[in-house]
């Protein structure tokens, strides 16, 4: 269970990094005001990356049923992420259709 567990948690958080250079990339794209906001989004969406990689570090590190309750603050990580990356996204979405 823990090494299934382990392995979903990293192919998401891979995921969530082509999303974010994704979106960096989108980001490039748009207009100077939008750009900057989008662009601090995406330094909060790494940070919180980052975060969450440590999170999987430590539970690798977690023995017996620690890694459950360390495993509870991924999940939490992981959704505040999700729910995170799913805002500039829109915005960025918002910009470029006024651009257009």
């Amino acid at each position: 269970m823990f090494s299934g567990y382990m392995d979903n948690m990293k192919s998401q958080l891979r995921n969530w990094g082509i999303e974010i250079d994704t979106l960096k990339s989108q980001a490039e794209k748009v207009g100077s005001g939008a750009r900057t906001e989008i662009m601090k989004q995406i330094e909060s969406l790494r940070s919180m990356e980052k975060d969450l990689g440590s999170k999987l570090q430590d539970m690798m590190k977690a023995a017996g049923p620690a890694w459950e309750d360390l495993a509870r603050g991924v999940d939490k990580a992981m959704r505040d992420l999700r729910h995170s990356s799913e805002k500039p996204s829109s915005s960025s979405s918002r910009s470029s259709s006024k651009s257009k």
